[in-house]
């Protein structure tokens, strides 16, 4: 039986999607919290351009997990090739030196610095399945000990969702974008 090398992502315009997607290597590109606010908002403006609603997030050390709802005219590999092109221009000139040099030996196909070239995505199918993604995207950060409760950690969506500002529609995009701007850096882990 042959091995498949790279995910098949099949989601499809409209369609709302649990993805994650790891750094190279699985190098821990993203643990200081200037380099994690600056991702969060490359996810934010990538979403808002695209037309994608957000509805929930975590950034973890070494990947991030998102929750989006895509535009119509954009399949998941299209719309996770946007967010990683930009992403990767807007956090290269923040890596410091022991960073870049542990991704200067694992530079990937067409020279990618940051991202793996793959992603994994899910279709959600139902509320039911919507709900257990978002718990387990909420507790990811409690399993790898940065904080207590899914709450306490500033890069996930958890508070937002414990003050109640999720909307099934509009996601949490004016949300996100408010408690980031002069946010803390509580729970950069």
């Amino acid at each position: 039986m042959a091995r498949y090398r790279h995910w098949k992502n099949l989601a499809q315009g409209g369609q709302t999607v649990f993805i994650t997607a790891t750094a190279l290597d699985f190098v821990a590109a993203f643990e200081r919290a200037e380099v994690k606010r600056v991702l969060l908002d490359s996810l934010i403006s990538d979403h808002r351009k695209a037309g994608a609603v957000m509805h929930a997030y975590a950034i973890m050390q070494n990947h991030v997990h998102i929750i989006t709802t895509l535009p119509l005219r954009m399949s998941a590999a299209g719309f996770m090739r946007r967010v990683k092109l930009s992403s990767s221009k807007r956090l290269r000139p923040l890596l410091d030196l022991e960073t870049q040099n542990r991704f200067r030996f694992q530079r990937g196909l067409n020279r990618r610095v940051i991202w793996q070239r793959s992603f994994r995505s899910k279709i959600i199918e139902g509320e039911a399945m919507f709900l257990r993604l978002l718990a387990y995207i909420h507790d990811n950060p409690v399993k790898a000990g940065l904080c207590a409760k899914p709450e306490e950690y500033f890069w996930s969506s958890a508070r937002l969702f414990e003050e109640g500002r999720w909307n099934p529609e509009m996601g949490l995009m004016d949300a996100v974008k408010a408690s980031t701007s002069g946010g803390s850096d509580e729970g950069s882990g």
